[in-house]
């Protein structure tokens, strides 16, 4: 069922008067775990999810240089830019690229779980986040993106790492209905907000990523029947990159992304801008074979048993993982 007709069959079904930020009907891959415990294969030890990170476009040297890279840790595909910061009860979650941190709300402050170093403030609709290794986060919390984009606290403003390189953000924008109620024939639209999205992210030395999506169709924002295609809206299918400071724009890399289905057997492919491609093949969406471009047959395959990886298979072997086995808190996996 779509998201329109899902929303449609809510609205009519449901007496009493609703309000949704955006409808949580086709979620999107949320951020990377919290806690991760990721072996030579890209097995985690702990989860027992397959790490992929896709190949990455990139521009400049070293610290003044910027890359951007899809990668999936499980549930499916995120990219290495987008940062947000999302509560669930009195559970807020940091997330930057591959790697997230927690904390614990507790009245105006916010109590790290991790004991990691890392520190969350708040003050002036900025969350500050502070990493041990000195990285400076701050996000809007005017921008908040809710389901479903797991950014319902606030979206990222910019990072600043040691070295002094600064990222900055820039956003598209989607108005919409937020909340409705009850009317004499239907539902009638009471409150709108606008849901963001990123639109490019450039690092203070002019090197620029721009993101592409692909087009939704039509919908009404004050009809709570007929709500955007989020998950079309929200899904990033390029990347291209631009040095800023270059009267020539720089390189012109870029990458594609997308599912591609041909008979039975469905991948998701990363394609540059020489036309080679990368295919991971999913199965229920686990990612269970990997072909690298200019192969006719898979590179790595990948076996699940329960939900978990069970083995991977390369060209030099087979990796099997056993079921793990907890005994006073420590897990094992042989």
């Amino acid at each position: 069922m779509s998201n329109r007709n899902f929303l449609r069959a809510l609205l009519v079904s449901t007496v009493l008067c609703v309000g949704f930020a955006a409808p949580a009907v086709a979620q999107l891959s949320p951020p990377a775990p919290v806690r991760q415990s990721i072996d030579s294969n890209g097995v985690d030890l702990f989860l027992g999810t397959l790490n992929v990170d896709a190949p990455a476009i990139s521009m400049g040297q070293g610290d003044q240089g910027l890359s951007y890279y899809k990668f999936n840790r499980g549930p499916g595909w995120v990219d290495n830019v987008v940062a947000t910061v999302n509560l669930s009860g009195s559970t807020i979650t940091v997330s930057l690229g591959p790697v997230s941190d927690r904390f614990t709300v507790s009245g105006s402050s916010y109590i790290p779980t991790e004991a990691n170093g890392a520190t969350l403030t708040f003050a002036s609709n900025i969350y500050t986040y502070v990493r041990s290794d000195g990285t400076i986060v701050r996000f809007d919390k005017t921008k908040i993106t809710t389901p479903p984009f797991y950014a319902n606290a606030g979206r990222v403003l910019d990072v600043t790492r040691p070295s002094g390189e600064k990222l900055t953000y820039s956003y598209s924008s989607l108005y919409y209905c937020s909340n409705w109620k009850a009317g004499g024939v239907g539902y009638v639209c009471i409150s709108h907000s606008y849901a963001y999205r990123v639109a490019s992210v450039t690092n203070s030395y002019g090197y620029s990523v721009n993101l592409s999506y692909n087009p939704i169709d039509a919908f009404d924002p004050n009809d709570p029947s007929d709500p955007p295609d989020w998950t079309t809206w929200g899904t990033v299918v390029g990347a291209s990159m631009t040095n800023l400071a270059s009267t020539a724009g720089g390189s012109g890399l870029s990458e594609a992304f997308g599912y591609d289905t041909v008979g039975s057997i469905t991948s998701y492919n990363v394609t540059d801008s020489l036309g080679r491609t990368t295919k991971y093949r999913t199965s229920s969406g686990a990612i269970v074979g990997v072909t690298k471009p200019g192969s006719t047959s898979e590179d790595i395959t990948i076996a699940y048993v329960g939900g978990r990886v069970s083995s991977i298979t390369t060209a030099a072997g087979t990796i099997a993982y056993g079921v793990p086995s907890d005994v006073s808190g420590v897990r094992t996996v042989v």
